[in-house]
């Protein structure tokens, strides 16, 4: 799993997302996210990348760095897609 279901949660709290639009945009059930969110379900490598990606494209990433730690989050830079120039 995630390191740990909470780390889902809190990924999806801070991209902005509900667990409706996360399961649309990661291609699963909406059971699955509530699922995995409870901690009833182990789900599947698949699952677990194509919600990771999901997170990631919001700007929020999943950090495991030992199996035996909860891992973490990190919010990655937001980048201005409009090349405007800087006014004082």
């Amino acid at each position: 799993m995630i390191g740990s279901h909470r780390l889902l949660v809190a990924g999806r709290v801070l991209a902005g997302l509900s667990q409706q639009e996360l399961a649309t945009e990661a291609h699963v059930a909406l059971s699955v996210v509530q699922a995995i969110e409870q901690g009833k379900s182990d789900p599947r490598l698949s699952t677990v990348r194509a919600l990771a990606e999901v997170l990631r494209e919001h700007r929020v990433e999943i950090l495991v760095e030992d199996p035996r730690s909860l891992g973490g989050l990190r919010l990655l830079k937001f980048e201005n897609r409009k090349s405007e120039p800087h006014r004082p």
